[in-house]
């Protein structure tokens, strides 16, 4: 393609000298090996993310290194995230313990995957869009500009080299996304917010299920710090996974829910919550934090409190909740679900939310 872009510059073409020029240099250093590894911006967004927590949390918790437990996928991109992230909150590494079972539960669960992922039904909406013409238009845009025939599969590779190049080179202008317009960008993304409505988002009730088995772990600790107090150990608990593990828990909580399912027929849909690059991005992150805090007029003194942090910006809960206690009557069930049950690929056909 990039031969091709060059060739066919011509006066006429609508590519600026800048882009052809960028074109002419460009070259692809990647292999197969790389897309498991965390990227130079990974690690320096995780780390300059943990220096902005130590700066939140300092004075107000007790960042205490011994009193801090770290979980992670076992696939290296996540566990290079956690190290970059302590870097930054404690300035010093923590042992970290592989738990695939508690944060790739999305792999063990058959009835999702056979149900859900591989699903024809779980796709629908992201085909149909790209049958639509905002989306079906752009490969007869970019020859205008370009003068090259792509393909929808060659078009789709321009703007992934395009948006990843923009995330692994922070302040650099890949020149494949001047192959685009705005529109074309936002068309692209409306199809991914498709993609990850119905296959890790709020289309089905299994996907936000099958995280019992991180919701199993979080009430466990939530509830023996409500019986024991603030001592109980640890006072910190980190985890990191994959966007497939951050998508369901999202649809778990209930944020960012819009008020009926996203359609095709829904485009633009400007004011949509339901946008992954937004809540589910490079580094995205949800963080819940008890505090012990004094009530007025109260005759306990104080009260355990939650708070609700996505994308470092505290957010409020759906219901509008405040006190551990609610937090745990909402949220239980989550935890109490049968995983076993729940992900049977012999289980009953699964509806739509």
């Amino acid at each position: 393609m990039k031969c091709a872009l060059l060739k066919k510059h011509v006066p006429q073409s609508q590519l600026e000298e800048r882009t052809v020029q960028q074109l002419q240099d460009w070259e692809f250093h990647l292999t197969a090996a790389d897309e498991h590894l965390l990227s130079d911006s990974g690690w320096l967004e995780h780390l300059e993310m943990g220096q902005r927590w130590r700066a939140r949390l300092e004075g107000r918790s007790n960042l205490d290194q011994n009193k801090t437990q770290v979980f992670s996928s076992s696939r290296v991109r996540c566990l290079e995230s956690g190290k970059s992230f302590m870097d930054g909150l404690f300035n010093n590494q923590l042992p970290i313990v592989e738990d695939d079972e508690k944060i790739r539960f999305y792999a063990d669960c058959a009835a999702y995957i056979e149900g859900v992922e591989e699903a024809e039904e779980s796709h629908r909406e992201a085909l149909l869009f790209e049958t639509m013409e905002p989306l079906r238009v752009i490969p007869e845009k970019v020859f205008e500009k370009t003068g090259i025939v792509l393909t929808k599969e060659e078009a789709e590779l321009c703007w992934n080299m395009c948006r990843y190049e923009l995330a692994w080179y922070p302040g650099f202008s890949s020149p494949w996304c001047a192959l685009f317009s705005e529109q074309d960008i936002k068309a692209y993304e409306f199809r991914e917010d498709l993609h990850y409505y119905y296959v890790n988002g709020y289309g089905y009730n299994i996907t936000r299920l099958m995280t019992q088995p991180l919701w199993s772990d979080l009430m466990g600790r939530l509830v023996s710090l409500q019986q024991n107090g603030a001592q109980e150990d640890p006072n910190i608990v980190l985890l990191f996974g994959h966007s497939e593990t951050v998508h369901p828990f999202i649809a778990s909580l209930g944020i960012h829910k819009d008020l009926t399912d996203l359609k095709a027929s829904d485009w633009p849909a400007e004011k949509r919550k339901w946008r992954t690059s937004r809540i589910c991005s490079f580094a995205a992150n949800l963080d819940i934090i008890v505090n012990q805090c004094q009530v007025k007029g109260s005759t306990l003194g104080s009260e355990l409190r939650v708070s609700l942090f996505h994308q470092e910006t505290e957010i409020a809960f759906p219901s509008g909740l405040s006190t551990l206690q609610e937090f745990i009557q909402q949220y239980q069930y989550l935890a109490d679900t049968d995983f076993n049950e729940l992900c049977d690929a012999n289980a009953p056909v699964i509806t739509v939310l």
